[in-house]
Parts: structure tokens; C-alpha cells; sequence
């Protein structure tokens, strides 16, 4: 199995079913009585409650007169629960149930509770025509469109509602009521703390606009026609959108050898993520070091990959790593070089895997846009796969002042550069895409075309503070001033869609990296739906350019570094989104970005990779390499020493703000009750107690 698919086992043990078993998903006393109401009105007296735990569901109605027979993938010793498997499709094992609960008897309800969610996309489509060959008229199913607990450890596909209705029409339902047994949704507040932190970050995105309908949601059904499985498995799968990960793994050839994928800097997950699609799930493991991590960025990341059962080692110091077991194995970093703590975490831990037989990739994770002072970049990784030429020429050619010297930007020989693509880039070409529509869940005949807006702050970076108030009510006036556009705003990965809450919500999605990681929605599928790209000068230029989507670039203050591109007021850019004559020029620009920074880019990605890594190494382990691992190693040890010595400053420096304005409210305050009527009444009587307190002392 791949790396990308939900082990079941890695998190349903016995320990959980023992739980189900003591427990139910559902309030006893108002889910039960509902059901049971429904069974009257549809003049059934029979359930079959599929995925059901221990029967708990079942015991509760069979009280009232209502026989029952229950389902679930591991049913317990001694219990009368029939095991099955609702994520694999088998005629027999469903002719097993069939013959179970007797449709010769009569009339029955069909359930489904608290499981779908828990499905592995790969797995939907057999999961719904399971449930289409149970049921004999009447289903009635649970969905949550939110992540679980613990990191949504447990919910493996988070669709919108109306995506999930289009499923089960593929199957030949048909849609009787939403959101019935509507006194057993739950709307609430989640409380804050780090167990539910994830949560409440995706209530403040609420990508899907759902969250006010409160959940599970709970939905009937009727099976009105068998639909032919084969093309109603295709559909599905466009629709929860696993169907092009087939040409992925038709291109990719993985061998036996182990994969070890380095996370050390949020960024990375983007560029690691799309590998998981092609690599088995027992040749994989993943390398984090949490200090380079936004956390949580971390906490998704580290459930999606539990929930996956890959094997994930976190890591403080490269020396504990297993490198006796890596020797011959491959290592993939997505953001490593010799500039910055965050890419320095990932020098590192290359450099060392080199030494102990690892052949080391480094995907390109953006542009360099200028030098930096008084460093050099270079990379400690084997081979380097790029989007083309651009990195070489601009870090080998161009010149900066070092120590009263001109020195080229990098270091990065030819025999180091492979310029094949990107994986991300390369999941860009393979169509088709459910539309945003089918991935957001909004109507998409309010809307005449889509617009992402990306959006980074600066955070005083050059001397500039982009992202403010003023900001985003430039932001919100823009969106309001277009209700026929869909506005996808996408922060970037080190920001929140948080600090855009108060934007128009009627047709905005506050789409941000976490919110992704937790859907396990990457924006390589969502920016070919995408009509207009606006953003700031940044690598989603050509993100955007891949796919062949204007651009329009807005000033932000900062330098603009990279070639070709002209950027206009945020204030202007209204009119590129009526302007058709604009819209022309604006994709000559994403042309010529292409063109300029993404020429190796296309659909055989996976091809040109699989190749390369059956060609033997051409830098061997040498003097250079040990040298570099050896200066690596103390670099971290320097730079961890002096991040920790600034990062005790700046909470210094907090803790002196923080005393600053308390001292300035006390002085406010201290004025305020002088002025007061009741501080000149009182004068009398502080002069008598302050003569008093005086004779005492004396």
C-alpha cells in the first residue's frame, strides 16, 4: 500500500474497538428515538447499522421492537456482530450480510454513523457501493466535515456535504433529506487547548462555509437504480480527486530501495507531499526535526502521516539518527542550503547522509531573488532537481561584495543541477480537476469566475510591514466590490487565514496551509480551476504560471527582484479583474514567467525521476563532501546557540514592552483618579490621615 493511504490497523486497534464497544458516537438519548421515529414512518421495523461498533445502535433500537443486525471491520470475540469491511468492495462478503439480515423478511433501514469520514479517498468509491448493494430502500448516513481530535489523527477524507451527495449519486442514490435528525447535530464552541488547537484553526478558516450547520451531519437516501460500477468508480474518483495518482504511479518506478524524506522547515511538506502518492508505505520513512517546523504545521503533518502508517523518527541532533539502516537508501530534502537556520537544519542532515552511503535529491523550493550578505549559498545534496536552468545561472553568475571581494551569489556546478521539474509543478498538468465548486463546497452558478489572492507578510522584513488593517480593508473593500467572483485567498505557509476572519465571507475561501495539510487538499489542485492569480512578488507567480493562469503582481513595498515582472497598486488591480484587454497581458506575463523560471517543468516528472534514480552516482563521498559535513555540523551547533541567545532577547524584549504599557496604563490611570471629583473630596481627609500616620510615627 502507498504511503499516502490510511492504515487502519496503525490506528483502529483493540484497544479503540474495545471503546466502541462501551461507547457510541452518538447521544443515546436523542439519536436512538429519531431513528426509531423514522423506522415508524417508513413503515420498517429492521435495521442493518453498517460499520456499527459493538452494536450498541442495535441494542438500543432491538428494546423497542426494532430487529437489528450490525456490521463492523473487526467485530469482538463472543459478540453478534458480523465483521466487514466497509473500504473493500466484495459481492460475497456483502451476500453475507444479505443473507444475514434477509430481505425476504421485509422492509429495512439501512445506517452508516460516525464512519464515512474515517475512509480513505482511495477507498470512497468502494465504500458507497457497499452501501448501495446493503441497502434496501433507505439509507441514513453521518458525516463530519471537520478534522477529528488529536490532530485529526482519525478523519481521513474531510469533503464538503454537497461533494459527499454527489458521490452517492453516482451510485444510484438519490437525496430524500439533508440534514435530518437535526436534534442530534451539535453546534458548539470547541473549547481552546491543544488538543482541539487544529480545530479551531479550521473553525477560523471554515473552508467549506459548513461550519455554522454544526455536525455530523445527518442525511437519507434512496437507491433508486444500480448505476454500472466500473463507470460510477470512475466518477468518484474525480470527484474526491485520487484518479490522477494512477499516471503518477504508472510513470514511477520505486524498486526495493527506502525512501527517507527530511522535514525540517514548514515549507517543505508541499514539495515531500506529492511523493507519498508513489512511494510504498513500508519503503518510506520521514525525518523531522520539530524545531524547524511551525507547530502546528507539525501537529497536521505528524497525524496525517500516523494515520498513514509511516514510520516517522523526530530528531533533535543528526547523531541520532539510524544510519546504519540508511546506508544505500535515498534521501529527499525540499529546503536545504547553506543560507538561514531552517535550510541549515537540512544542510545538515544531508551532508551526514552522504557520508554514510545515502544518495541525497533536493527539490527546488523556490527562486533566489538576491544574495545574501556575506554568505554564499551552496547545497549539500547529491543532485538537485530543479525547474530549469534559472538557479544555476543566477547563483553561478552573478556577483556580490564579500570581505572586500566580488563573489558569485552560490556555488552550484553544473554536475550538481538536474533541472527535471517538480513534483508539485507535475501534479499541476494531470486533469481532469473537480471543480472548486466540488473541492469548497459553494454554488458555483453565484459565480462568473475565481480569483486567488496570495497574501505573505513581511513582517517588516526590508523595512516594510505589509499585512495590516489598512490591508485587509483594501482586501475586503476589493471583495465586495466583485460578489460574482469567488475570491480564494491563500496566505502564505507561515501565516493564517485567521488574520483575514473579517473578510466578506459570501464569497471568499480563507484557504491557508494548515487548512490544506488537514484536507489533504494541495494547491496544485486547486490552481488550475483558478481564472486569476493576484498576488505579491513571490515563487506563486510560478505556481500560477505552470498552469497558465494570469497574473497580476501588486506592490507591496518591497524590492522587486525578479525578472520580467511589473507590479501595480493593490488599488488597481480591481480593474485587471474586469479588464479583458488586461487579462490578455496579464497571461503574456505568466507566459513569460514560465518561460523564464519553470522551462523543465511538465507532465513527466515522475518519469525523469524514476530514471535518475537508477543512474549510479556521479559525486562520490570526497574530501569536499566529508569537509562540508564536518563545517555543517557546527554550523547548526552555532546557529542553534545563537538563535536560542535571540530568541531570549526577544522575549526580553516582550516581557519589557508588556512592562512598558503597564506602566503607561498605571500613569493613565494615576492622572485620571487625580482629576477625579472624588480625589479633590477626599483632600481633606488624606491631609488628617497623613497627619495622624505622622504623630504615630513620632
Amino acid at each position: 500500500m502507498y504511503a499516502c493511504v490510511t492504515d487502519y490497523a496503525a490506528i483502529y486497534n483493540d484497544a479503540y474497538r474495545k471503546r466502541r464497544g462501551e461507547h457510541t458516537s452518538f447521544d443515546r438519548t436523542v439519536l436512538p428515538p429519531l431513528i426509531l421515529s423514522y423506522c415508524r414512518q417508513i413503515e420498517c421495523s429492521r435495521l442493518l447499522d453498517v460499520s456499527g461498533g459493538q452494536g450498541g445502535l442495535g441494542r438500543l433500537l432491538r428494546e423497542q421492537g426494532i430487529e437489528s443486525v450490525t456490521t463492523d471491520v473487526s467485530a469482538l470475540p463472543g459478540s453478534e456482530v458480523i465483521s466487514f469491511d466497509l473500504s473493500r468492495f466484495s459481492e460475497a462478503a456483502v451476500d453475507d450480510i444479505l443473507q444475514a439480515i434477509d430481505p425476504t423478511k421485509g422492509a429495512y433501514l439501512t445506517t452508516c454513523f460516525d464512519v464515512l469520514e474515517h475512509i480513505d479517498r482511495e477507498h470512497v468509491s468502494d465504500a458507497v457501493s457497499n452501501l448501495q448493494r446493503l441497502t434496501n430502500r433507505y439509507l441514513a448516513v453521518s458525516i463530519s466535515t471537520r478534522p477529528s481530535a488529536h490532530d485529526n489523527l482519525l478523519h481521513a477524507t474531510l469533503l464538503p456535504i454537497q461533494t459527499w451527495i454527489r458521490v452517492f449519486e453516482a451510485v444510484g442514490f438519490r437525496l430524500v433529506e439533508l440534514d435530518a435528525f437535526s436534534p442530534a447535530i451539535a453546534r458548539r464552541a470547541f473549547p481552546v487547548n491543544d488538543e482541539l488547537k487544529l480545530i479551531n484553526r479550521w473553525v477560523a478558516a471554515d473552508i467549506f462555509a459548513d461550519v455554522s450547520a454544526g455536525e455530523p451531519r445527518y442525511i437519507i437516501f434512496e437507491k433508486v437504480a444500480a448505476k454500472d460500477r466500473s463507470s460510477a468508480s470512475s466518477q468518484i474518483n474525480l470527484l474526491v480527486d485520487v484518479s490522477y495518482r494512477a499516471e503518477k504511479r504508472r510513470q514511477f518506478s520505486h524498486g526495493a530501495r527506502g525512501f527517507n524524506l527530511s522535514l525540517h522547515h514548514h515549507q517543505e511538506w508541499s514539495l515531500l507531499r506529492p511523493l507519498l502518492d508513489v512511494i510504498p508505505r513500508a519503503q518510506a520513512r520521514f525525518l523531522v526535526r520539530p524545531e524547524g517546523v511551525e507547530q502546528d504545521t507539525l501537529r497536521a503533518v505528524r497525524s496525517f502521516l500516523t494515520r498513514c502508517g509511516v514510520q516517522v523518527i523526530e530528531y533533535d541532533d543528526v547523531r541520532e539518527l539510524p544510519w546504519s539502516e540508511m546506508k544505500g537508501e535515498v534521501l529527499i530534502s525540499g529546503a536545504e542550503s547553506s543560507v538561514g537556520w531552517g535550510h541549515l537544519l537540512g544542510y545538515e542532515t544531508a551532508a551526514i547522509a552522504r557520508l554514510h552511503g545515502c544518495t541525497t535529491y533536493l527539490l527546488q523550493h523556490g527562486i533566489w531573488p538576491r544574495a545574501f550578505e556575506h554568505r554564499v549559498v551552496t547545497f549539500a545534496s547529491e543532485r538537485v532537481l530543479t525547474w530549469g536552468r534559472e538557479d544555476e545561472h543566477r547563483l553561478n553568475e552573478r556577483v556580490h561584495r564579500f570581505i572586500s571581494t566580488d563573489v558569485p551569489w552560490g556555488a552550484f556546478p553544473s554536475e550538481q543541477a538536474f533541472p527535471i521539474g517538480s513534483a508539485k509543478f507535475c501534479d499541476q498538468q494531470f486533469g481532469p480537476f473537480p471543480g472548486l465548486d466540488i473541492q469548497f463546497g459553494h454554488d458555483p452558478s453565484k459565480f462568473e469566475q475565481s480569483v486567488l489572492v496570495g497574501v505573505k507578510d513581511l513582517r517588516g522584513r526590508w523595512g516594510v510591514r505589509n499585512i495590516g488593517a489598512e490591508f485587509v480593508e483594501n482586501l475586503g473593500a476589493l471583495i465586495s466590490a466583485h460578489p460574482t467572483t469567488l475570491f480564494v485567498i491563500r496566505p502564505h505557509p507561515s501565516d493564517s487565514a485567521e488574520t483575514f476572519s473579517t473578510l466578506p465571507r459570501s464569497n471568499t475561501v480563507l484557504f491557508d496551509n494548515l487548512a490544506g495539510i488537514v484536507a489533504d487538499l494541495p494547491l496544485s489542485r486547486v490552481l488550475p480551476n483558478i481564472d486569476l492569480v493576484l498576488t505579491s512578488p513571490s515563487s506563486l507567480m510560478v505556481d500560477a504560471a505552470v498552469s497558465s493562469i494570469p497574473i497580476s503582481v501588486y506592490d507591496t513595498g518591497q524590492p522587486i527582484e525578479f525578472d520580467g515582472i511589473s507590479v501595480v497598486p493593490f488599488e488597481a488591480i480591481g480593474d485587471h479583474i474586469r479588464s479583458g484587454t488586461s487579462m490578455m497581458n496579464l497571461k503574456a506575463m505568466s507566459e513569460q514567467i514560465r518561460g523564464r523560471y519553470a522551462e523543465a517543468v511538465d507532465d513527466t516528472f515522475y518519469s525523469k525521476f524514476s530514471g535518475l534514480l537508477e543512474e549510479p552516482s556521479r559525486n562520490p563521498v570526497d574530501q569536499y563532501v566529508a569537509a562540508s559535513a564536518s563545517l555543517a555540523v557546527q554550523a547548526v551547533e552555532q546557529a542553534r546557540t545563537a538563535k536560542e541567545a535571540s530568541d531570549e532577547i526577544a522575549a526580553l524584549k516582550k516581557q519589557l514592552v508588556q512592562v512598558r504599557e503597564r506602566m503607561t496604563t498605571l500613569e493613565h490611570e494615576n492622572v485620571a483618579m487625580r482629576n477625579s471629583t472624588g480625589w479633590r473630596i477626599s483632600g481633606p481627609l488624606r491631609n488628617i490621615i497623613k497627619t495622624v500616620r505622622g504623630r504615630s510615627r513620632s
